[in-house]
C-alpha cells in the first residue's frame, strides 16, 4: 500500500499504481477551494435552504478534495475558509455537509 489518500475511491492509485488500499480516519477539517450558489430548487428536501451553496473542500491533512453542502451563511464564503465536516444519516447513507470551523476562525481573528 502506498499510503496516499485518494478520493473518490479508485481500484488503482494514480500516483504509484498500487492495487492495495484501505479505509482510514480523516480529520474532518479542511478549507474551501471553490463553491457554487444555487437559487433553484433541485430537490424538495432542499427547498427551505435556497439559495444554498455547494462547496469543494480540500481536506487539511489528506490533500484530497470532496464536495458537500455548506451549512453556514453564504456571506461567510471565501476561498480558504476553514470548515469542518458534519455527518448526517439519510436513509442508511451518510451525507457529508460542511460548516465553518468557528474555533479556527477565532484563532485567526485573535
Amino acid at each position: 500500500m502506498c499510503g496516499r489518500s485518494r478520493f473518490p475511491p479508485q481500484p488503482i492509485c494514480a500516483a504509484r499504481g498500487s492495487l492495495a488500499s484501505s479505509w482510514g480516519p480523516t480529520s474532518g477539517r479542511g478549507s474551501i477551494a471553490k463553491w457554487v450558489i444555487t437559487h433553484q430548487v433541485f430537490h424538495p428536501a432542499l427547498a427551505s435552504r435556497v439559495p444554498h451553496a455547494v462547496v469543494l473542500v480540500e481536506l487539511a491533512d489528506e490533500g484530497v478534495r470532496v464536495y458537500g453542502n455548506f451549512l453556514g451563511a453564504i456571506e461567510l464564503l471565501h476561498e480558504g475558509l476553514t470548515v469542518r465536516a458534519v455527518l448526517h444519516d439519510s436513509g442508511g447513507r451518510v451525507i457529508v455537509d460542511w460548516e465553518p470551523d468557528d474555533l479556527s476562525q477565532e484563532a485567526d481573528d485573535g
